[in-house]
């Protein structure tokens, strides 16, 4: 048994990583904002990362699953499934305002009368991608950063710089050859597949994102290799310059041009080391 819904939400501008449009944020937002007309007081103690929702990477699109009912059910003697109902009537009942700028739409889907799923084809986590990008391109730490730097003693900081060097190598090229800047697109890309490159990399970005590392420099620095693997890996294997194949790439180079600023952003503010362009 399975019902269906549409929910649209807002992407609000944030300027710093620990809050950087992070889908699974602005969902928790959302969820914990619905709760008290599923039951009063129940989650009055809760804050948003109390919100249970586990991202899957698909061939086709981006799902946060959410087993918000099996943790509701604990707190009251409730049944998960009149739970689990309640919270989806609440997310399809919300209203939201006409003006907002930069929407986003989800398919809500309640599975099994208890699991909760939110589901991004590849158009919405086009949209996301690029509110993304315009975000990043916003920060004037990420502008006017050094260029050119050797790279660092540590060995594995040096490959993270190398990694964020090869990916700025990759977009002056595809500046070169007229694919970059981005124009607004309005064609549809709901039928794209994404490569497994495209996966791993989106995998890695959203443990950044959504994930916050610790602020500890071992596992800041576990978390940027992580992360130039995947993008080395993207690199290596994906087509980016498929000459029959741009007007639905932008996904690709969406996903090239934002992680290359996470990981700048990791590389000077959490490993306080340079983000070079060139080494």
């Amino acid at each position: 048994m399975m019902k269906t819904g549409c929910l649209t939400l807002d992407l609000e501008k944030t300027k710093d990583l620990s809050s950087v449009l992070s889908l699974k944020k602005i969902l928790q937002v959302e969820i914990l904002g619905l709760l008290t007309q599923v039951s009063d007081g129940l989650t009055d103690s809760w804050v948003y990362s109390d919100i249970p929702l586990l991202p899957t990477v698909a061939e086709r699109d981006l799902t946060y699953r959410s087993a918000i009912a099996l943790k509701l059910g604990k707190q009251t003697r409730w049944e998960q499934e009149i739970l689990a109902e309640r919270v989806f009537n609440a997310l399809m009942n919300r209203t939201f305002s006409q003006d907002i700028t930069n929407p986003i739409e989800l398919e809500v889907q309640l599975i099994d009368r208890v699991w909760l799923t939110f589901i991004l084809d590849c158009s919405s986590l086009q949209v996301w991608l690029r509110a993304l990008f315009h975000q990043f391109n916003s920060r004037d730490d990420l502008n006017k950063r050094p260029k050119t730097t050797g790279i660092t003693e540590n060995a594995i900081a040096g490959y993270c710089q190398y990694a964020h060097a090869r990916a700025s190598a990759l977009l002056r090229l595809a500046e070169q050859e007229k694919i970059l800047p981005l124009l607004p697109s309005t064609e549809s890309v709901s039928i794209v597949e994404l490569s497994s490159p495209m996966r791993s990399l989106l995998e890695q970005m959203l443990k950044v994102i959504d994930h916050q590392p610790e602020k500890t420099p071992e596992n800041c620095l576990k978390v940027s290799k992580n992360l130039s693997q995947a993008l080395l890996f993207f690199e290596q294997h994906h087509r980016l310059f498929h000459p029959k194949n741009q007007s639905h790439n932008e996904l690709a180079w969406l996903l090239l041009i934002n992680t290359r600023a996470i990981l700048a952003t990791l590389l000077l503010t959490k490993l306080q080391i340079p983000a070079p362009d060139e080494l």
